[in-house]
């Protein structure tokens, strides 16, 4: 029973900590009326830029309960858009009592 207090404990400062780090920066406010530029169209493509995932497999798993598959559809998708290769959840299915475990790793 300590361990799993112990670990929510863990799991819920972990998520205040993500969370206090996360956030935007607000631009700050111009009053100068915008300025109209034109160029000359160039002939050259724009530069590709390597996506931070590319040639990173990520191994996920998802929650047994309602939630998990909505969540873990989600993230894949999101993980997918920034290049990872994803495994599909769906083969590693954890209850809340191994998915907190996993989780606290």
């Amino acid at each position: 029973m300590r361990l799993g207090t112990r670990l929510v404990a863990v799991l819920a400062g972990l998520a205040l900590l993500a969370t206090a780090c996360g956030g935007e920066e607000e631009a700050p406010a111009t009053t100068a009326a915008p300025v109209e530029t034109t160029a000359a169209p160039t002939t050259q493509a724009p530069a590709e830029s390597a996506l931070p995932g590319e040639g990173v497999t990520v191994s996920m798993a998802r929650a047994d309960w309602a939630t998990g598959y909505f969540q873990a559809a989600v993230y894949r998708q999101v993980l997918e858009e920034l290049g990872y290769t994803v495994t599909d959840p769906a083969d590693r299915e954890l209850g809340p009592s191994l998915a907190y475990l996993a989780m606290a790793e």
